[in-house]
Formats: C-alpha cells, structure tokens, sequence
C-alpha cells in the first residue's frame, strides 16, 4: 500500500511538473500590408522616406524595345514613360498608412543606358513621396537612375513597380531631370489635373 501511494503521489508531482515547465509559447507574428504594382511588390503603407534613394536595376519585372510594349504611357524626354494614359486618373488606395499618406500604383519603364533622376517638386515634398524598385521599396522625395543594362539584346527598356505617395487627391507636379534639361510632369494622382492646378 505504501508503495502504491509513493508512485501516486510521484505521478502527480510530474504531472504538475509538466503542466508548468512543458507548456510551448506560440511564437509572435506580424502582419504587414503590401500593394502590387505589374508582377513586382512594394510596400503600400510605409512612406517615411529618405531624401535620395537610387534604383537598383538588377531585377525589372520585364524588358522590350519599346515603352509601349511595357506600359500605357507616354514617353518624357525619352528617357522614362509612365504608366498611365492621357486623360486617365491614377487610382488611389482607400488605406492610410505611415504619416497619413495614400498608395498608388504607377509602373514606370526606363530607356537603358541613360543616367537622370525623378524628384518630387520642392514645394510639393512635404505632401507627396515616389518611389521605384523590385528590391524592397522605399519611398523617397528624389530616385537616381544610374543607366540600367538592357534585359536582352535589343531590349532598350526595363520596367520597374512602384508608384506615388501622397496625403490627398492631388495633381502630383513630377520633376525629370536629365543631364542639363528638366521638365515637370503632371500626374493625376485620385483626380484630374485642372489647367488651374499649380505647375
């Protein structure tokens, strides 16, 4: 009989042993929120930008001869071609993210070989980010682009997914740069550009 309470009473002691020191803690996860732009991914939330960012050209989401072939835009000095129509407003995600600024997804295909640079005008910085990447995206206020490599021969444009930032439905003022000549394009970003819109 004693020897039958000795292992009853061991029995209980490792139960309680196991119920306290054996019990596995889940491990935490975090969620994050993404947009896609073409095939490629960037972040559709997070806008706390850099001032200068410079593009990485080592993986396009795709290649052509032309701009036409890679997005429904019209080419700016030649050298870059947005993704979206005349006369088309750019949509905008219903979500707010980081400081309170808005995605929208605007492909861009990029002429090789050609170094310029995009930049949100500086009246404009505190209000609207851009940002153009396949290799983890951060918005910025200005992207260098340093002469991507053709993705094959012939292939004189690259295309990359990204798009604008911005706090509110606006006409986005786009500034391109390239060598000593700049241009500023108007980007209907969740409405029109008016002919009374600030460019």
């Amino acid at each position: 009989m004693t020897s039958f309470r000795t292992f009853s009473g061991f029995a209980v002691l490792l139960l309680a042993t196991c119920l306290v020191g054996c019990t596995a803690t889940a491990p935490s996860v975090s969620s994050g929120s993404s947009s896609t732009a073409t095939t490629g991914t960037v972040s559709s939330t997070t806008a706390s930008a850099g001032s200068v960012q410079t593009l990485d050209c080592s993986n396009p989401i795709g290649h052509a001869s032309s701009s036409v072939d890679l997005v429904d835009g019209t080419e700016t000095l030649s050298v870059v071609a947005l993704g979206f129509k005349v006369g088309q407003i750019v949509s905008l995600d219903e979500a707010f993210g980081e400081q309170g600024f808005r995605f929208a997804k605007v492909g861009l295909a990029v002429h090789t070989g050609l170094t310029f640079e995009l930049s949100v005008r500086a009246d404009w910085q505190d209000r609207a980010r851009i940002g153009w990447n396949n290799s983890g995206n951060t918005p910025t206020r200005t992207e260098k682009f340093p002469g991507c490599k053709p993705g094959a021969p012939g292939a004189e444009w690259v295309v990359f997914p990204g798009g604008f930032w911005v706090k509110a439905p606006a006409c986005i003022p786009l500034v391109v740069t390239i060598s000593t000549e700049t241009i500023t394009v108007p980007v209907p970003i969740g409405k029109a550009c008016d002919p009374g819109d600030a460019l």
